[in-house]
Formats: C-alpha cells, structure tokens, sequence
C-alpha cells in the first residue's frame, strides 16, 4: 500500500494514496460560522464547494499548527450508496509517502474507542507508521453535516 505520510502532533501516520485525489499547498478558505472547530472551511475544488476537516483538531483536539509543509489533501470520502465527495484534510508534514507491502502491515495493539479510524501499523525505515482509515474518520454527525443533502428550493407559485 502506498502511503501519504503526515503527522499528527508527533506521531507519523498514513493515508492509503489510493483514496488521494491531490495534494495542494493550505489555501485561504471561507469559515462557515457555527461548525465544529474541526471544520476550518470551505475551497472550491474541481467546481464542488469542498469541506475542509483539521486532522489534528479531529484526533487530538488542538488545532493543526501553521508550518510550511502544511497541506490540504484532498480525497474521495465514500458515501452511503456507493457515491464519493470530495474532502480535504488539513494535515502537517505532508512531505512524503512510503510504499509499505500489505504483508508489513499489522495490528495495531490497541484499539482506541475514541479514534476508531487509527488502523493498522507498518514498521517503517523511518519508525512506526499507524494508517488512517479515511472511510472511519468522520463521526457519523460530523459526515451528515458535511454532506446533507441540499434542501429542495422553495416554490416561488403562490
């Protein structure tokens, strides 16, 4: 599997780059008032308003620090019915990735209830790499916020 390298606080984990669509360098985003404080915006991307989630909020509860191998990746988050959108995260340290063969990677030895998108770790060259699964790491509130379906537009007839 190859992986898109980043940390979370000082820890190394990877995304599977299948899932990646691109990454791009931290652009300016528009707030949306209101969100949890893991949403830090909105960008056009590709011609779809794109949400924009900070890992480090997410998983740690702090905000992702400024740097500049801070990223925006963008990948296609699965949705119900087999449909994609697109999500970035907002990650620090996106400078690299790491082909791990599947057969390297393992469990993890201990499973956290809270974080339940934290899979499987791969022994790297460089240390430990812990994947993220990206299909799990949206709570299921957080996903109905981001991708609610648009309400109907409201019948001009009298």
């Amino acid at each position: 599997m190859l992986l898109v390298l980043f940390t979370l606080g000082s820890q190394r984990y990877g995304l599977d780059a299948g899932v990646v669509e691109m990454i791009v360098p931290a652009l300016p985003l528009r707030a949306v008032p209101g969100t949890p404080p893991a949403v830090v915006g909105v960008f056009a991307f590709r011609n779809q308003v794109t949400p924009v989630i900070d890992l480090a909020q997410l998983a740690l509860g702090q905000p992702a620090r400024p740097a500049m191998s801070s990223r925006y990746v963008v990948t296609r988050f699965p949705l119900a019915g087999g449909t994609e959108r697109f999500l970035a995260l907002l990650a620090e340290r996106v400078n690299e990735v790491c082909d791990v063969p599947d057969d390297r990677l393992r469990p993890p030895g201990v499973r956290s209830p809270g974080a339940p998108f934290l899979g499987p770790v791969a022994d790297t060259p460089g240390g430990l790499v812990q994947t993220v699964t990206l299909a799990q790491l949206l709570p299921p509130e957080l996903q109905a916020l981001l991708f609610a379906e648009e309400p109907a537009a409201p019948s001009s007839a009298p």
